[in-house]
């Protein structure tokens, strides 16, 4: 993984609309990083500029959660 200054990310600054845009944020949500670590810290100061939802979004496995609503949503 190339370095990420979180530093340079800032909730109203183009840059983070940029890092989600070119999947940046989405790499980090793929990365299996130990609770504690610094590499965690890291992602997790990242995650901390957006909604939850957004994180949420591009975490693993919610593509499955959002099919199993779907699917739930038409048994009805």
């Amino acid at each position: 993984m190339s370095c990420i200054n979180s530093k340079r990310l800032c909730p109203n600054d183009n840059a983070a609309k940029k890092f989600v845009l070119s999947e940046g944020l989405k790499k980090i949500q793929e990365i299996k990083a130990n609770p504690g670590s610094k590499l965690r810290q890291y992602i997790d100061e990242i995650n901390s500029f957006y909604p939850p939802e957004i994180i949420q979004y591009y975490s693993a496995g919610y593509e499955q959660q959002l099919l199993k609503k779907l699917d739930d949503y038409n048994a009805d």
